[in-house]
C-alpha cells in the first residue's frame, strides 16, 4: 500500500470518528425533568392532550462503573450497546429493530427541535401503515435554542453499533401525501423505495429516517434538520 493511499484512509477514518456523536453530550441534552402534553392515537382517533411530566435518568450497569443508557420515566432502557439504538449530540434518539419482519415494528423516537423543545413518539408500525402511536410534546426548564445543526447519517453493513460509519447527509426522505399526521406536528410514514423501506418520522423542523434494504436489513439512520429542504428559515 502506497503512503498516499494509507494517508487517505487514515484521514477518512479520523473524519468519520470526528462526526460520531458523544454519548456524554447526548445524555446531558436528553436527561432531566421534562413537562408537556401527551396524546394517544389509534385508528379510532386521537385522545385529548393530557399534561405529563417525565424524568429522564442515566442508568448505570448492574456491575457498576459505566453508564449503560438512559430511561424515560418507567419506560424501557434505551441501551447504548443495543444495535437498534442510535443517538445524536442534540439529544435526539431512535430505537427500533435492525431487521424488518412481516410483523409489527415497534419504534421509539425522541426528536429535539431547533427551539430546544422535544417530541417523543412511540409507535407500532405494520407494513404500510401505523397501528397506534403515543406522542409527547415537552420542554425542559432552562433549555435554550440549539445552534445550527449539521445533518448526520450512520451506516453499517452488517449493522453493529460499535462499527457504524458516520457521514454528512444533506437530504431527508420526502413524506408521501398519505403520511399519518399526529399532534405536535409529528408525521409518520413507511415509504417504499424500490423494494427497500424508509420509516420516516418528522417532528416540526427535524426529520429522522430508518432505512432498510430489500432484504429488511437496517442500513442507514439519518437525522436531518429541515432547513436543508428550505422548510425552516435560516
Amino acid at each position: 500500500m502506497s503512503s498516499k493511499t494509507l494517508l487517505l484512509l487514515c484521514t477518512l477514518a479520523v473524519r468519520t470518528t470526528a462526526l460520531a456523536p458523544s454519548f456524554d453530550t447526548f445524555s446531558a441534552a436528553a436527561t432531566g425533568s421534562w413537562t408537556g402534553t401527551k396524546y394517544q392515537w389509534t385508528a379510532d382517533g386521537v385522545t385529548s392532550g393530557v399534561e405529563c411530566t417525565a424524568v429522564v435518568d442515566e442508568v448505570m450497569r448492574s456491575c457498576g462503573g459505566a453508564v449503560q443508557g438512559i430511561r424515560v420515566g418507567e419506560g424501557p432502557l434505551l441501551n447504548r450497546q443495543d444495535d437498534g439504538f442510535c443517538f445524536f449530540d442534540c439529544g435526539s434518539w431512535t430505537q427500533g429493530p435492525t431487521k424488518l419482519t412481516d410483523g409489527v415494528l415497534s419504534l421509539d423516537v425522541g426528536l429535539v427541535a431547533q427551539s430546544g423543545s422535544r417530541v417523543r413518539c412511540t409507535a407500532s408500525v405494520s407494513p404500510g401503515h401505523v397501528v397506534d402511536a403515543t406522542v409527547v410534546v415537552e420542554e425542559k426548564a432552562g433549555a435554550t435554542p440549539l445552534p445550527k445543526r449539521e445533518s448526520l447519517a450512520a451506516t453499517g453493513a452488517p449493522w453493529l453499533a460499535p462499527r457504524l460509519k458516520w457521514k454528512r447527509a444533506a437530504e431527508a426522505t420526502t413524506l408521501p401525501a398519505d403520511a399519518l399526521a399526529l399532534p405536535g406536528g409529528v408525521s409518520i410514514a413507511c415509504v417504499d423505495n424500490n423494494g427497500a423501506t424508509d420509516v420516516v418520522v418528522r417532528a416540526g423542523d427535524v426529520s429522522l429516517t430508518r432505512s432498510y434494504d430489500a432484504s429488511g436489513q437496517l442500513v442507514e439512520i439519518r437525522l436531518v434538520p429541515c432547513y436543508y429542504q428550505g422548510l425552516v428559515r435560516k
